[in-house]
């Protein structure tokens, strides 16, 4: 049986920042009803696992169950609110810019 080494480590920052994904329903929406049942199941423990686990992230609650993932270990997350990133989004964005980001 053939095993494969294993070439790198994840190094986990303490504490992590955390991504923050967000959803909406559009004003005009058709189906804003069955929208919104979308976003409460994407937003529930199982719709968040569900998300989490191909992409290799944690999900909103819990650790990822995928077996990669959970090697990764645990994570403390840091402090930054939404609030702080909208006050630190224009900054943030010149500084994406002058560095050269499209």
């Amino acid at each position: 049986m053939h095993y494969m080494q294993k070439k790198t480590t994840v190094l986990t920052p303490n504490p992590a920042h955390v991504n923050i994904s967000a959803g909406g329903v559009a004003k005009y929406a058709t189906n804003k009803n069955e929208a919104i049942e979308l976003l409460e199941y994407l937003a529930s423990p199982k719709g968040s696992k569900g998300l989490a686990a191909p992409t290799f992230e944690h999900p909103l609650k819990e650790v990822n169950q995928n077996p990669i993932v959970k090697e990764f270990g645990e994570f403390v997350p840091d402090k930054v609110t939404v609030e702080d990133l909208g006050v630190n989004n224009s900054i943030a964005i010149k500084l994406m810019k002058d560095a050269g980001w499209d």
